[in-house]
């Protein structure tokens, strides 16, 4: 499935969400581009829209290739594997945590001065993002103190976190991690 934009891929992706609206949840969007989906998946179920604080430490050489990500209230995930693999010493891998850790707070200091947090506290929490490819940034929103509601096992329709998304390569929905959140991408992309 193709989308014209973003906001083409978020009014598709809420009649796949309308299931949750009447659980009155918080829409979540991973910037940058998962905003405009979720300003679309908001509007459309009526829900509250917030921004998830989040950057992706990429690769030495491919900063696309997400290697690890930073989040909100001192977040931090790496994939063990792509440090091993791309020979990233923990002083490097401290470097780019420190680099956008910095950038990260500068980006939420501009939002929260405008739009401070959506109070989540037993609310279904929708992750909204345009697309998921190493999936690596949608583990560390998650993980997020202010979107974890409850203990995996108690997760279901009251209070749960749902991460959904525009787009994802094919082994990034073989390999998302269920027990974070459930997760369910509207297209799956052809890589």
């Amino acid at each position: 499935m193709f989308f014209t934009d973003r906001h083409d891929a978020g009014k598709r992706l809420a009649h796949v969400l309308m299931i949750y609206q009447a659980d009155l949840p918080v829409v979540v969007g991973l910037p940058r581009g998962g905003v405009p989906v979720a300003y679309e998946v908001a509007q459309a179920l009526g829900a509250p829209l917030d921004v998830m604080g989040v950057r992706k430490l990429g690769a030495p050489g491919n900063p696309e290739y997400g290697i690890g990500a930073v989040a909100e209230e001192g977040v931090r995930v790496a994939s063990r594997h792509d440090l091993e693999e791309l020979n990233i010493s923990q002083s490097r891998l401290n470097d780019l945590i420190a680099r956008e850790t910095a950038e990260l707070q500068s980006r939420l200091a501009s939002i929260r001065a405008v739009h401070p947090p959506v109070d989540v506290a037993g609310r279904t929490v929708l992750l909204i993002d345009d697309g998921l490819a190493t999936g690596i940034t949608a583990v560390a929103a998650a993980r997020a103190p202010r979107c974890r509601q409850r203990p995996p096992a108690q997760r279901d329709r009251d209070g749960c976190q749902v991460l959904r998304n525009a787009a994802a390569s094919r082994p990034s929905c073989r390999s998302s991690p269920r027990r974070a959140f459930d997760t369910v991408a509207r297209a799956q992309g052809h890589r």
